[in-house]
């Protein structure tokens, strides 16, 4: 009865002429009733609250003092709790606010409990297998390719250096099996891929470019890692890595390497770029990328191409760099496409030989796309026949020439017109 009581209540903060009233009433009423070492609290994104005001200093300082009042009750009570177990995304140095325990065991980056933050792949294999033959059926494909574009969508995630096991993001996977029909969907996005840090730090840091981090890797500093930061200072790198857009992969010359984890991620990544900068695709041409899967299907290459360089038209502004990177090029296509139902994309399918760059796959049509960009030193000739004899030596999409059509083009991107170019882009036998 008392905790239910203790719920109902829950815990108020008043700020008045007499300062911040402290908690210690409705704990004083906990600790008569409960025994020693009975209580579990739970505390999930402490910083919340301070992430939400990083350009308000006064609304700051304020918080600050209500968290510190705050965890100063909680430790007055200690011998009542069995565990207090405290998540968040970042590292504040902000020590008054811990400054009454002396005695948290930071969990972060600790290899016996990074299996508890997301599936591993032998747990997906032992609970769910029989959810993938379900999404096998519904989406037509074979129980390995449906454990393949979970895996390339989903998985990733490590929390520790020495781990060797990476983990699903549990949120995603679930929403995937709950309706298998919608494809494979970024749900890590709505969820969780614009978290409060990173929108109130955009407001700090104008010149934060998220496709600068595009697809690449960092090397930093290992106790980077575990560092504590002033929550209105906190490194780019860092940042990304605390909200979850890299995930560490392993050691690489005494330097922590980070990665991007996954496709979901890096379409996050993108997202939230073409979010910030006001580049999403117009309505008027989401209309239009609805019926791309009745091109790919015709293989109507003069409807592609000027789709895919509508898409870049609208989504990349002229101060931009991206058309010096073919990969940039192509994840912004990628996913202007991703929310079409009866089109699923996945870009470099890992393979024995290599990764493609892009596959549209509808019922009927696996469409595998190479693009190549020109430079200064390779004409678009010379970049198309690199192209097709990339596809060509790795046999890029054979794997679908039995269960549906297979059209493969090579296509060619001009750095200098900054678009995709009908005349260098050629269907491969």
């Amino acid at each position: 009865m008392i905790i239910e009581k203790f719920r109902m209540k829950g815990i108020v903060f008043q700020r008045g002429e007499s300062g911040i009233r402290r908690p210690s009433r409705i704990l004083d009423e906990i600790s008569e009733k409960l025994k020693d070492n009975s209580i579990v609290l739970l505390i999930d994104e402490y910083d919340a609250p301070l992430t939400h005001h990083l350009n308000q200093p006064e609304e700051l300082s304020s918080i600050t003092k209500i968290l510190n009042n705050f965890y100063a009750t909680i430790k007055q009570y200690s011998g009542k709790f069995r565990l207090i177990f405290i998540t968040g995304v970042t590292r504040t140095s902000r020590v008054s606010i811990f400054s009454a325990f002396n005695n948290l065991l930071d969990l972060s980056l600790r290899e016996e409990f990074n299996s508890i933050l997301g599936f591993t792949q032998d747990e997906l294999s032992k609970y769910f297998d029989p959810y993938i033959e379900k999404a096998a059926k519904v989406l037509k494909m074979s129980k390995n390719d449906v454990y393949a574009c979970i895996k390339h969508h989903y998985d990733g995630f490590k929390f520790s250096l020495e781990s060797e096991q990476t983990l699903y993001n549990p949120w995603s996977l679930l929403n995937f099996f709950s309706n298998p029909k919608l494809g494979f969907k970024n749900y890590w996005f709505d969820s969780g891929g614009t978290p409060s840090i990173i929108m109130q730090y955009l407001k700090i840091d104008e010149s934060f470019d998220f496709l600068d981090y595009n697809k690449r890797y960092l090397l930093l500093d290992i106790d980077k890692l575990s560092s504590k930061y002033e929550i209105t200072n906190i490194p780019r790198e860092i940042l990304l890595y605390q909200a979850g857009y890299f995930t560490i992969c392993g050691e690489q010359d005494g330097m922590a390497l980070l990665v991007l984890p996954n496709v979901e991620v890096e379409e996050s990544l993108l997202k939230l770029y073409l979010q910030e900068n006001n580049l999403e695709p117009s309505l008027e041409l989401r209309q239009i990328i609805k019926d791309i899967s009745k091109a790919i299907d015709s293989k109507n290459l003069i409807i592609i191409v000027d789709l895919f360089n509508s898409i870049l038209n609208e989504c990349i502004s002229s101060a931009s760099n991206t058309f010096d990177d073919e990969r940039s090029v192509r994840d912004i296509i990628y996913t202007a496409l991703i929310s079409i139902p009866s089109v699923q994309q996945i870009k470099e399918r890992d393979t024995a030989k290599g990764k493609s760059d892009l596959e549209l796959i509808t019922a009927k049509t696996c469409m595998v796309i190479e693009f190549k960009r020109t430079y200064s030193t390779r004409g678009p000739e010379a970049s198309l026949q690199k192209a097709i004899e990339q596809i060509k030596k790795n046999r890029y999409g054979l794997l679908f020439s039995k269960t549906r059509y297979l059209y493969r083009v090579a296509m060619v991107i001009s750095t200098e017109e900054k678009k995709i170019l009908l005349d260098y882009c050629q269907e491969i036998d």
